[in-house]
């Protein structure tokens, strides 16, 4: 049987992505919503490829592998999307057989990069020896790997990232459930870090607003000076 698993839409509505999966593969077309056609079509030798996103004009999706008895090595897909012609394949092989890799193309990263050929790709790897996460940065152009770093805290449900400056060096920050970690973007190398705990983070105006609920605190903190701006408590004497 086949099925159509996926869609995306582009920003104008007028062109969609579909992904129809079968036992033994996959078949990504472009449908034009306007003229009612299909514009072109690809056919994928994966039967787990899947999550279609459209990023600057090319189609990404994802293929994990979350069984042992799933053949085939966790792969990232890229395609034209005025053609269908594929632009990049890339495997993240699995470190044994027993492990389970989640990949998943991170949107809000490609929201505040100015570089159009790269994308930043999150590597979610479940082992009975224990879980981690690795992120990596994808130049499409070339079909390589920039960096991979491995990720060692909690991710929370929807991570932010922020760019900034720091002695003539740019750092991609990752706000995660109760961290914030500074990479280098050239390398991917771990810069800094801090731990709020039990605090939300949210970005806000190009800072960081701490949030939280249980103490009736909130701050607001600088990414770029690593300081407390200001902060407020609602703690009421009886």
């Amino acid at each position: 049987p086949t099925l159509c698993t996926n869609i995306a839409l582009t920003e104008e509505k007028d062109f969609a992505i579909m992904l129809l999966r079968g036992n033994n593969g996959s078949l990504l077309f472009g449908y034009n919503l306007e003229s009612d056609k299909i514009e072109w079509e690809e056919p994928i030798n994966d039967q787990f490829a899947s999550s279609p996103v459209i990023i600057n004009n090319t189609v990404f999706l994802t293929s994990n592998r979350v069984k042992k008895e799933q053949v085939g090595q966790p792969t990232l897909y890229a395609y034209d999307i005025l053609t269908g012609r594929r632009v990049l394949i890339k495997e993240f092989s699995r470190n044994n057989e027993n492990q389970a890799v989640i990949l998943k193309v991170l949107e809000r990263y490609s929201n505040i990069s100015d570089n159009n050929s790269t994308i930043l790709l999150s590597i979610n790897k479940l082992d009975p020896a224990g879980d981690y996460r690795e992120v990596a940065l994808i130049e499409t152009t070339s079909n390589s790997v920039l960096w991979q770093s491995k990720i060692d805290v909690g991710w929370g449900h929807t991570p932010d990232f922020m760019l900034v400056k720091e002695d003539n060096t740019e750092l991609l920050l990752l706000i995660l459930r109760h961290d914030i970690i500074a990479l280098n973007t050239k390398d991917g190398k771990e810069k800094w870090r801090e731990k709020f705990s039990s605090s939300r983070l949210v970005v806000w105006n190009k800072k960081i607003l701490r949030l939280n609920v249980a103490e009736k605190y909130m701050a607001l903190w600088d990414p770029v000076s690593q300081e407390k701006i200001w902060d407020y408590s609602d703690v009421r004497k009886p």
